[in-house]
């Protein structure tokens, strides 16, 4: 489970790279201002998903590692499990997009095309499995949480 939140940090990161390009080739290439309010709210609410996905990957990945998890009691945020959610299920609609509109074109298919569909598939995939892994994980602090009362009480008994 620990590799799998750190594949998903590194693509998430990548996920980020491409929106921070995506918004500086519409300024560079664009000047009308609806193009560039699309792309900064399309682009700009991917960054935020990103970053809000990232720090919840980061949040949580000390809770694999059972040394550390057993000191461990403090509360997970929830707007940020929720964000995160919220996150993925945006890359699956954005990817679903791109995916539609690649499909949709009329005049010969490229290679870039190819690649870019392969991609984009990837990517639902992925965003699939963090919403499934971001479910296991709150499955998993739950838990944990409820170790940590029956070790208190254990303890409070002892004293």
């Amino acid at each position: 489970m620990q590799t799998l939140k750190k594949t998903l940090l590194i693509v998430l990161g990548l996920i980020l790279l491409a929106f921070l390009v995506g918004i500086f080739k519409v300024l560079i290439k664009n000047s009308d201002f609806a193009s560039i309010f699309f792309t900064f709210g399309f682009f700009g609410l991917g960054i935020v998903f990103c970053l809000v996905a990232i720090s919840y990957h980061l949040k949580t990945l000390k809770y694999f590692d059972d040394a550390a998890m057993l000191k461990r009691n403090e509360e997970l945020p929830v707007k940020l499990w929720i964000f995160s959610i919220i996150g993925y299920l945006y890359f699956i609609f954005i990817s679903g997009i791109f995916l539609l509109v690649i499909s949709q074109r009329t005049f010969s298919v490229t290679t870039f095309d190819r690649i870019s569909a392969f991609l984009l598939v990837f990517a639902i995939l992925l965003s699939v499995v963090g919403v499934i892994e971001t479910f296991i994980t709150k499955k998993r602090i739950a838990n944990h949480r409820k170790k940590m009362v029956v070790f208190h009480e254990i303890d409070e008994i002892g004293d």
